[in-house]
This record gives structure tokens, sequence and C-alpha cells, in this order.
């Protein structure tokens, strides 16, 4: 039997997969009009597959076109933050609480490692590896509860995550030794068994640094 293999990305895919990234991490900033024939002259393209991108980056709700004009980056607004940080908290904070004392305290070990990477690359000043080891510092805390109905909803959640984290890039810079301070002590509250106090200061954390910030619009 013949093996399928790694299937290629067509090129409806390929589209959707940069422009998707391209709103994620600013290069299409908030508010900016995207252009049908000028995305399918930059991704080497018709503008067929770029079209069916478009129409499924505005299902997704990153975009809303226009027609005859183009499609318009939709930033996310101060309410739209606040209901993220709440969702990722109500996640985190449930993996947490469903895992035991041990894995807990394991994850705790885990976990120190990258809080010394983050110290590192947020030195020299590598923000977009530090957006990416956040979000993974975060995700681990939701995995380690094993209930995959919720680590599926985190991972839907993880881009929307990136996105709030590039466009606050000045904030984390400002505040980016609280931030790996805050890290910490959310591993102390792992091995100190102690569930509670790892949710409030979670909540704390990801509002201080996403949510009272003067940035936001």
């Amino acid at each position: 039997m013949t093996g399928t293999g790694n299937k290629t990305p067509s090129s409806a895919e390929r589209a959707i997969a940069y422009i998707r990234q391209a709103i994620i991490d600013g290069t299409f900033p908030a508010e900016s009009m995207l252009s049908e024939s000028q995305l399918a002259s930059q991704l080497g393209m018709s503008r067929t597959p770029v079209r069916a991108a478009l129409a499924r980056l505005q299902d997704e709700g990153w975009i809303r076109i226009y027609p005859k004009s183009g499609a318009l980056v939709r930033g996310l607004t101060s309410e739209d933050v606040a209901n993220i940080v709440d969702a990722r908290v109500a996640l985190e904070a449930s993996g947490v609480t469903r895992a035991t004392s041990e894995v807990r305290a394991q994850l705790a070990v885990d976990l120190l490692p990258a809080i010394q990477e983050q110290r590192e690359v947020l030195a020299v000043g590598d923000m977009r590896r530090f957006v990416e080891l956040s979000v993974d510092f975060h995700a681990a805390f939701l995995t380690v509860g094993g209930n995959p109905y919720l680590i599926d909803l985190g991972e839907r959640l993880s881009n929307r995550q990136r996105q709030m984290l590039f466009a606050r890039q000045d904030a984390m810079r400002s505040r980016s030794d609280h931030i790996i301070d805050e890290h910490q002590q959310l591993l102390d509250c792992l091995c100190d068994d102690d569930p509670a106090r790892f949710d409030h200061i979670l909540r704390t954390h990801l509002s201080d640094t996403l949510v009272h910030h003067p940035s936001i619009a």
C-alpha cells in the first residue's frame, strides 16, 4: 500500500497561513487594508486562492471583507483582551487544579529551564522568541490537567494569545523583570501545592501585562 506522506499545502492554505501569521505578529497591523491583488503578487500566486484565503480568515474573525475595497484587519478591543484573559485564567487554573500534587511539583521542575531561556531572550530583545516561549509556558499549565477538550480550547485561543503579546511588546519590555518574577511565582505555587494562590497570581499577571496598559484601545 502506498503511503500518503506529508501533504503539500494548497495555494489557499499557504495564503491563509501567511496572512494569519502577518496579522498575529503585526506585519499587517490592525485597521490596515489588505489588497487581494497585492497579496497575490507577494505570494506569487493567482488571486483565486487569495480570495479563498480571505474568505476563510473572515470566517475566523481576523479580517472584514469590503467588496471592491479590500479586507480590513480586525484588531482586538479592550473587551476582547479582557475576555481572552478570563478564558486563559479559567483554562490554565483548571489544568493545575485537575493535576495531582506530584504532577504539579514535577511541572515546576520541568518549567524552570523555560524561565532561564525567557530571561536570555528578553536580555537580547528577541521578542518574537519570547512570545513563543510565553505561549508554551502558559500552555503547560493547561496541558498538565489532561482534559483533551479543554486543551483543544486552549490551542484554539493560542493565536489570539500571540496576537495580544505581539501587540503589547512595548508593555512587555517595560515590565520584563516583573513578568519573569511572576512566572517564577507561578512555579512556586506549584511547588507549594497551592492552586488557589496560583489562580490569583495568574489573573494578576495576565491582567497587568495585557489589560491594564494605556496602549490598549
